[in-house]
């Protein structure tokens, strides 16, 4: 069996704690494991190729053997698994990955579907007050009336650029216009959950079910639980109410073939789904000492045969 991941450049990755490292590993020790990176793939006489590279993994090491074109046909599953910014040539890829045969996790079309700070608003009885614009006077508003607010631009991630809005604060229409560039760009705007500080909870699900979850806890001085810019991870119990969340967006992940996905939820309010790269799997596995990994592995391998 032979599986192609489609990721952000190899050298770049935390082989410890990634969460792609982690299931290529996993694979590894039944499946044949190439990678490619989006610029690796290419339409020709009217077939999809990518320019990959097979690895050898031991223990989260890998080594590699060689890089040759190959039709993405030749591939038993691929999984696309590159990190936002969603942008153009993420859309294009997908666009790419389209035309073969074989199944691709996450569905091209599905990931298209779901921008990660959009997907939400499938769901407006679960979220925080959200509201998504290009203009200053809306935002204004939204904050005069909420009181606090996160402003958040659509095509970034890990916390990046995200920062609160108070209605009395000096630099507001500043911290407003680093988003929207004049205008140009949408920034989604939610209400401030005084929650925040206490943490974020990053669940993992597959094809729709609970496989486990964290409490990332923002670090001194900042409101945001990203790992990336500093939150640490902690041990976390999945609550009923969590569950409840899981049960109300399932059909939406299946019907979109969005197999592997990350849900943040504050309090009890779903912030936003995570479909393209979630990463927590190895924190969760670690605290709950449970392979769920393994789990994941399975599951593809039952998808691609």
């Amino acid at each position: 069996m032979k599986f192609l991941f489609v990721i952000d450049p190899i050298e770049n990755l935390n082989l410890e704690t990634d969460s792609t490292i982690e299931i290529m590993d996993e694979c590894s020790k039944k499946i044949e494991i190439d990678y490619c990176e989006t610029r690796d793939l290419f339409f020709d006489k009217s077939k999809v190729y990518a320019t990959s590279t097979q690895i050898l993994l031991k223990n989260k090491r890998y080594k590699k053997v060689k890089a040759e074109k190959k039709l993405l046909d030749f591939f038993d599953l691929i999984l696309m698994r590159k990190e936002p910014p969603y942008d153009l040539n993420y859309h294009y890829a997908t666009m790419l990955l389209d035309k073969t045969k074989t199944k691709v996790i996450n569905s091209p079309q599905g990931l298209r579907n779901a921008n990660e700070k959009l997907a939400i608003l499938n769901f407006p009885e679960i979220i925080p007050k959200t509201i998504v614009t290009k203009e200053e006077k809306k935002i204004v508003e939204f904050v005069n009336t909420n009181k606090k607010a996160v402003i958040k631009p659509i095509h970034l991630f890990g916390g990046q650029a995200v920062s609160i809005l108070e209605k009395n604060d000096r630099d507001l229409k500043k911290k407003i216009h680093d988003i929207i560039k004049k205008e140009q760009d949408y920034a989604i705007v939610q209400e401030f959950i005084e929650e925040t500080y206490k943490g974020d909870k990053r669940i993992f699900l597959l094809n729709g079910k609970l496989l486990g979850g964290i409490l990332r806890v923002p670090k001194k001085g900042d409101f945001r639980a990203n790992m990336a810019v500093g939150g640490k991870p902690q041990k976390y119990i999945i609550t009923n109410k969590d569950k409840k969340i899981i049960r109300m967006i399932r059909p939406y992940l299946k019907k979109e073939g969005l197999a592997l996905a990350g849900i943040d939820v504050v309090g009890n309010k779903l912030i936003e789904i995570n479909v393209t790269c979630p990463t927590g799997l190895v924190q969760i596995k670690d605290f709950d000492k449970n392979n769920i990994t393994k789990d994941i592995v399975s599951y593809l391998v039952k998808e691609a045969t």
